[in-house]
């Protein structure tokens, strides 16, 4: 399915890029794995991190 953005219908995880709508999921993610007390096999901040490290690849989808 193609569209004017990445990610979920509003007003889910989006965004103009597909860097973006991935980070605002991952984020999402991560916050319902706080909200209900997950153990994640490393630490969020970490996890966090992923979509910046690897910027480059993400910003190559050019899709929606």
């Amino acid at each position: 399915m193609t569209g004017d953005r990445y990610g979920y219908d509003a007003p889910r995880a989006s965004g103009a890029t597909w860097r973006e709508a991935f980070t605002a999921m991952l984020d999402g993610l991560l916050a319902d794995a706080a909200d209900w007390d997950v153990l994640l096999p490393i630490p969020p901040d970490r996890i966090r991190e992923l979509p910046e490290r690897y910027a480059s690849v993400l910003d190559e989808v050019r899709r929606r």
